[in-house]
């Protein structure tokens, strides 16, 4: 149960080698590429080093759409239990009998297939380890091996915490070490996004409160460490102030505007970010990806963040959520935010509130976000504080209260508390536009 959290003490580990931090285990190295801007959202932990994006996440590895996804078997490469199992299932038996082929032949320990019926380019098959350095060097050997063939992107299972039942911080520590050490022997690779994949849906919510109390949204400054500030962008410390300051990766802006929308170039490590949440229920044509930087939202945002952080006892209150909006609704939402004034345009079953759904095919829909004469639509990506939240009712205005006391309600409502498809806040400055997409 404390797969990712062990994962996430490793992110924070490293970063605390990186700025100059003390660090607590004496194996740690100390490299030229650290990890920066660490982000924890619902069911994913995040870091950067260069330009490439590392992540932690709960989910099911053959839904991957990565270049590769690495596969963990045994010395012939026909395990088929657990993790090993479900990737060859899901391949199809043309796979599972080139594995059996190519086992029989010499091979450094791992072996590359066609990806069969999964969204990978290729599966990259190899002896799965428990002992942490053995794991260590098969992660490395893996991810060269990426570098080599020019990939872009992988997905690895986390190695030895299943059947193998090796311990979560040793596995964290060993693929960390290798991820570091890799990329900092080829910090021009073709590489831009490590995954590391967990399957433990049912204890997604544990995963999710541990990874957000042993992250910062970003590194700037949180540890005493410095980052560059000669390029163009406005680096400026944030770790977790009290009231908030802006992301470091922010571009600059003139100190009178309030309001800029920025242009994510495309194949970029931040517009892979969201369009791979974007596409993961939603097929659409995606136009442009753009930014929005409203510094005045965002410390409104994380004000509240705090509060409700001190006020639940638990950081777990942030997701990242979907709604669709209309062209001539998006420079007000861009510059004073959301306003559930608005509640009742649209079919407001659970509360007259502002509305944000988990998956963007919801968004999606003609009744959210209405095309332009050009047949383009739109939709934000938004960071939504849910907090504690309960079922809703049509005809609410607020949240219902938690118990006795009508001082303490809940934060949000939603429309299935065992599984939620949109959550529903009363308060404005509950949620933040981070991303305007563009689509077809």
């Amino acid at each position: 149960m404390q797969t990712i959290q062990e994962f996430c003490d490793a992110f924070m580990r490293w970063f605390s080698c990186a700025s100059g931090g003390s660090l607590a285990t004496s194996s740690s190295k100390n490299t030229a590429g650290p990890f920066f801007k660490v982000v924890s959202s619902s069911g994913m932990c995040e870091a950067k080093m260069g330009n490439v994006t590392l992540q932690v996440a709960t989910g099911d590895i053959t839904q991957e759409t990565t270049d590769v996804i690495v596969n963990s078997s045994n010395e012939k490469f026909t395990l088929k239990t657990g993790v090993s199992k479900a990737i060859l299932d899901a391949a199809g038996q043309a796979v599972e009998a080139r594995c059996r082929t190519l086992g029989l032949e010499p091979n450094p320990g791992m072996i590359m297939t066609q990806p069969g019926n999964l969204k990978c380019k290729k599966v990259l098959h190899l002896v799965g380890q428990t002992d942490p350095v053995k794991i260590n060097k098969v992660v490395k050997d893996a991810l060269q091996m990426c570098i080599k063939n020019r990939y872009r992107s992988v997905s690895f299972p986390a190695i030895g915490t299943g059947q193998g039942n090796a311990q979560a911080k040793q596995v964290a520590d060993s693929m960390f070490d290798a991820v570091i050490d890799v990329l900092s022997q080829n910090p021009s690779s073709s590489l831009t996004t490590i995954r590391i994949v967990i399957f433990q849906q049912t204890m997604l919510q544990d995963f999710s409160t541990s990874m957000q109390q042993r992250a910062v949204t970003d590194f700037s400054g949180a540890s005493g460490g410095s980052m560059d500030t000669s390029s163009s962008k406005n680096y400026r410390s944030a770790g977790f102030p009290a009231v908030g300051d802006i992301p470091a990766h922010w571009d600059s802006m003139p100190p009178t505007t309030t309001c800029e929308l920025f242009p994510i170039p495309a194949g970029t490590p931040e517009y892979n970010d969201v369009l791979t949440l974007f596409r993961a229920t939603c097929n659409c044509s995606v136009i442009k990806i753009e930014r929005i930087q409203n510094p005045g939202l965002w410390k409104s945002l994380q004000i509240k963040k705090e509060e409700l952080e001190m006020r639940n006892g638990h950081q777990n209150n942030e997701r990242r959520l979907f709604h669709g909006t209309t062209a001539p609704t998006i420079p007000i939402v861009n510059e004073l935010g959301f306003n559930r004034s608005y509640a009742g345009k649209n079919p407001a079953s659970y509360g007259n509130g502002s509305y944000f759904a988990v998956n963007a095919s919801y968004s999606a829909d003609d009744t959210y976000s209405k095309p332009n004469q050009n047949g383009e639509k739109f939709m934000y990506l938004c960071r939504v504080l849910v907090g504690d939240f309960t079922v809703g009712q049509s005809g609410m205005i607020t949240p219902p209260a938690k118990g006795s006391s009508i001082t303490e309600m809940f934060d949000s409502v939603v429309d299935n508390m065992s599984k939620p498809s949109m959550f529903v806040i009363f308060n404005d400055i509950q949620a933040y536009p981070e991303y305007l997409i563009t689509f077809k």
